[in-house]
């Protein structure tokens, strides 16, 4: 889900305003902070909502996450019963997002699934913020040393080279400037 922006004809305005920062608000679960009104358009003005003056990090980690562009997924149950009677009765929705920047899709979708089943289908009086550091830390284990190349004790070449005489050579092959005098 990409941050929407309306860009004015002002120069200055580089940034753009943000035209859907509440939509994202509201997919994350923002509503169950108070910093916005859980149904768009309710007669409780949103610019009003107590979560808005007062925030504490975790309301401050949700109202700077929907100013990103977003990955997201809705994951949803309905009941087979009610189904089979072709009637739709929702049984739970689980949202789950991520930052997008700097990571593709393919690998993502996966990781956002991992670390979101503990919760898929479970409802959750906050929005659940779960770092992926702190699920994938990484185990080094270092075994018995492996001689990779062997390389004999002989003496290797260098080539001296004096920093006057370079510069003298490269003077005598540089050509000189037509029409001008040295």
């Amino acid at each position: 889900m990409n941050t929407d922006r309306m860009y004015t004809g002002n120069p200055d305005d580089i940034d753009g305003r943000q035209i859907n920062h509440r939509q994202l608000m509201r997919f994350m679960g923002a509503y169950k902070l108070g910093l916005i009104s859980k149904e768009p358009n309710s007669a409780l003005a949103d610019s009003m909502m107590p979560g808005l003056l007062f925030r504490d990090a975790e309301q401050d980690l949700i109202y700077d996450l929907a100013t990103e562009d977003l990955y997201v997924a809705a994951v949803a149950a309905y009941d087979f019963a009610a189904a089979t009677r072709k009637e739709k009765v929702l049984l739970w929705t689980t949202k789950i997002s991520c930052p997008s920047r700097g990571l593709a899709m393919p690998e993502t979708l996966p990781v956002m699934l991992a670390l979101a089943g503990p919760n898929i289908g479970r409802e959750t009086p906050r929005p659940v913020a779960v770092r992926a550091t702190d699920k994938f830390k990484p185990e080094v284990k270092i075994g018995d040393p492996t001689l990779v190349e062997y390389l004999q004790n002989t003496k290797v070449m260098v080539a001296e080279v004096d920093a006057s005489a370079a510069s003298q050579k490269s003077a005598k092959k540089a050509p000189a400037a037509k029409g001008k005098k040295r």
